[in-house]
């Protein structure tokens, strides 16, 4: 042991991975750590798409009075007459103020409070009018559109239930009970560290040999769309002590280190979280993506460890640091992909307690997908040209072709 009591680093650098750890098992630890990392209250207007913190009782009735479904005539429905005098109107927020006698009746628009004495509306088609008085052309029943308090919403009925993703329709719905502003589960803030000397920044041409970061704007709008925010995108070279620096900084809740994660001679980030941490998975039984990696500093914080080769770097991210993001955030861990049963073309080869990430093209009149190589981590135009992809699990060997399986569409 070391003197602070963690493990001896063992350095895979240039000899590769000994053991890698099975997805399952990864997934495990993933779901054993942390969970709600606070709340925020927030204007009705910025509340689209975010997580509520508690359930919404109605503090009040919808509607809180009685008011009219159709444009027509108010009436008393005891009455046998058809012929009524007309002596006002009543309009949206604009209520007629007497009271109904018999033998008279009231122009009323849509939305509008019933008078006193009113029990039915009469829709302005059963009708003819003239400037004085209306003939009700069909019989009356009591009750007849007109909606009553609480009709809608009542008092006290619970309407949002806790960490719902608040959807437009439930947010005009809040405002209608007269709720400015909810309680909703913070947003995890996300640093992003992309390592690497060959890199420019990213949208830059490149040049000779140095490449363009491409991962930071991908896992950027990969975090946005699982409920984190990210705080920050940086570049570092390969740098181990300006890496333990951003491992060891504050406001964030979860770090993506995205390159250097291998076992290359410069692969620094493995080493630096292991020495922070007495916990890290290190090589996982994946294909793309077997350096993706992850640890736990002593403040509960992950650090995720992402492959370089950008299809590794989206499947890792996908597969692992996304349940652990949408963890945080109280959202669902299933993935975020529309599913589609496929018939494959072409077999799946796979190894036996390995998971591997299969880009489809997808014929959607025939439903038929012809798998893409599984090889090439480090080309990103194949899920650009790819429909959608399959993910083979650690229990199966691959698919013949024929056989039916479960796309998951990139939209």
């Amino acid at each position: 042991m070391n003197n602070d009591g963690r493990p001896p680093i063992d350095d895979i650098r240039m000899r590769g991975f000994g053991k890698l750890t099975p997805v399952s098992e990864a997934i495990e630890t993933i779901d054993r750590q942390r969970g709600d990392i606070g709340t925020e209250t927030i204007g009705l207007s910025s509340a689209a798409n975010r997580v509520l913190a508690g359930e919404i009782i109605a503090p009040v009735n919808v509607p809180n009075f009685r008011r009219s479904a159709m444009d027509g005539f108010a009436v008393m429905a005891s009455e046998s007459t058809t012929i009524h005098q007309i002596v006002g109107e009543a309009k949206p927020g604009r209520p007629y103020r007497g009271s109904l006698q018999p033998g008279q009746a009231v122009r009323i628009m849509t939305g509008s409070p019933v008078p006193v004495g009113v029990d039915a509306v009469v829709p302005v088609e059963n009708c003819r009018s003239t400037s004085e008085s209306v003939e009700l052309l069909e019989p009356i029943r009591k009750g007849k559109h007109i909606a009553l308090p609480g009709e809608d919403v009542r008092t006290g009925q619970k309407v949002l239930e806790k960490h719902r993703i608040l959807r437009p329709q439930d947010i005009g719905l809040l405002s209608s009970l007269g709720i400015s502003e909810v309680t909703v589960i913070r947003k995890p803030h996300v640093k992003i560290l992309t390592t690497g000397e060959e890199l420019l920044p990213p949208g830059t041409p490149p040049t000779e040999w140095h490449i363009t970061d491409s991962n930071s704007v991908m896992l950027r709008a990969l975090i946005e769309r699982d409920g984190g925010t990210v705080l920050e995108a940086k570049q570092l070279p390969d740098n181990p002590e300006m890496i333990r620096a951003e491992m060891g900084s504050t406001g964030w809740d979860l770090l993506l280190v995205n390159g250097g994660t291998s076992v290359g001679i410069d692969d620094h980030a493995p080493r630096v979280l292991q020495s922070l941490t007495r916990d890290i998975i290190h090589g996982i039984d994946m294909k793309p993506g077997m350096p993706t990696g992850f640890g736990m500093l002593e403040d509960q914080r992950m650090v995720f460890l992402l492959p370089g080769n950008p299809v590794a770097c989206l499947f890792g991210y996908d597969l692992l640091a996304r349940r652990a993001l949408r963890r945080m955030a109280m959202r669902s861990l299933s993935l975020p992909y529309a599913p589609l049963p496929v018939i494959l073309r072409d077999p799946i080869s796979s190894k036996a307690g390995r998971v591997d990430y299969v880009r489809l093209r997808i014929n959607f009149d025939t439903n038929e997908a012809t798998p893409l190589p599984l090889s090439g981590a480090a080309n990103l135009s194949s899920t650009v040209m790819a429909e959608g992809f399959v993910i083979v699990e650690e229990d199966s060997t691959g698919h013949e072709a024929g056989c039916q399986v479960i796309a998951r569409l990139y939209e």
